[in-house]
This record gives C-alpha cells, structure tokens and sequence, in this order.
C-alpha cells in the first residue's frame, strides 16, 4: 500500500489505451510505484469521446522511474548480422549516404551485352543510374533488332551503333553519377533520343559507303 503522505506526480499522459497497457506493465514488471488517474488501460477507444489516461508517481521516485520508462521506450540501436552496431551517422535519418564507387570501363563493358541480348541494350548507362537514357536505348535496340529480323535488308549497323552510343557515353554517365550529377528525367529522355539519332545518322552514312 502507498503512504497517504506521499506526493504523486505525473510521469505520463497518454489518449492510447494500448500504449497506456504496455507502459502499465513495463512499471507493474519493473516493481516501480505508480498510480493510475483519469480513464484505465481498459478503456473502449471512441470518436467522440477523448481518452484521458494519466500514469503518477510519487514525488521522491520520479527520476527513477522516468530513466526506466525513457529506457523502455527508446529506439533500439540498428545492428547488421556478424557486425558492431551501426555508428549514427550512416543510418537511414536523412543525413547523405557516400556515392557508390563506379567505373567507366566497366560501365563500357556492360554496353556490349546489348549485341548478343536485346534487352539489355542500354546496360552501360543503367550501371551508371541514367536509367531514362538506358530504357531510351533499349527500346531502340530491341526495335532495331525487330526490324533486322522482320524488314529484309535492314541494316544490321544499326543496332551495333547504338550498342556503340551506349558504351562510349558511359563513361561521361558514370562521371556525372560519381559527381551526383545525373540528369533529370528530362535530359535524360533527350540525351537517349539524341544518342539514337547518332547512332541512326552513322548508320546511313556508314550504309551509305559500306552497303549492310
């Protein structure tokens, strides 16, 4: 039984009876003192009627069981398997993430994988994050590819050419993603539409000395 001298304070106020229940037996749990006032735990929640649950405790005990409680209610350090804790400054609150290293070589390299498989035209620039200009590219390479099979003399320069447009310009696209500069969706649909228009310019002028 608690001292009818004892002077209570409040410690927490809450209008969510279910937030009121866990912090109820976290105390209960705990072995803190504690009085409940205004409506219980139990409470029916309703839309016209405000809930009014209040949590006091005496006066002398009040920065114990504020510890406990802010102990309790405090967010869990972020933890990765097999690692430490994860330092604040690289969580996910906002702050900027360091820009995955990426190379244009490499970026070159995944162009090339358009010759042999359609839809992955446009590769090289998707590694560097211009993915409008990598779908741009795609797209014209599976029509290019199409037209090859369907329309008899089609040339086949073409679609190497706009393979070509997607591996020589990534390495200005990785660049621009190492220097977080990447295009607007905007740009980039007109800089994918340009290299297209490129590539189909070469081709004429390629087919035009060369023949198919």
């Amino acid at each position: 039984m608690t001292q009818e001298t004892s002077e209570w304070v409040l410690l927490r106020q809450f209008s969510n009876p279910a937030v009121a229940r866990m912090t109820v037996d976290f105390l209960r749990d705990s072995g803190i003192r504690f009085e409940l006032r205004g409506d219980t735990p139990d409470v029916v929640p309703s839309l016209y009627t405000p809930i009014d649950i209040r949590i006091v405790v005496p006066a002398e005990e009040f920065e114990a069981a504020r510890e406990a409680l802010d102990a309790f209610t405090a967010e869990p350090a972020l933890e990765t398997p097999f690692r430490s804790v994860i330092p604040p400054e690289a969580r996910d609150d906002g702050a900027p993430m360091p820009v995955a290293k990426k190379h244009g070589a490499f970026g070159f390299v995944l162009a090339f994988l358009g010759l042999v498989l359609p839809p992955l035209g446009g590769a090289g620039h998707f590694y560097a994050h211009h993915n409008v200009t990598g779908l741009v590219l795609c797209v014209a390479n599976v029509a290019s590819v199409a037209a090859l099979l369907l329309l008899p003399g089609f040339p086949i320069a073409l679609h190497v050419a706009i393979v070509l447009a997607d591996a020589l310009f990534a390495f200005s696209a990785v660049k621009r993603y190492t220097n977080e500069a990447i295009p607007s969706r905007g740009e980039q649909t007109v800089l994918g539409l340009g290299l297209v228009a490129v590539a189909g310019i070469v081709t004429f002028l390629y087919t035009g000395f060369f023949g198919r």
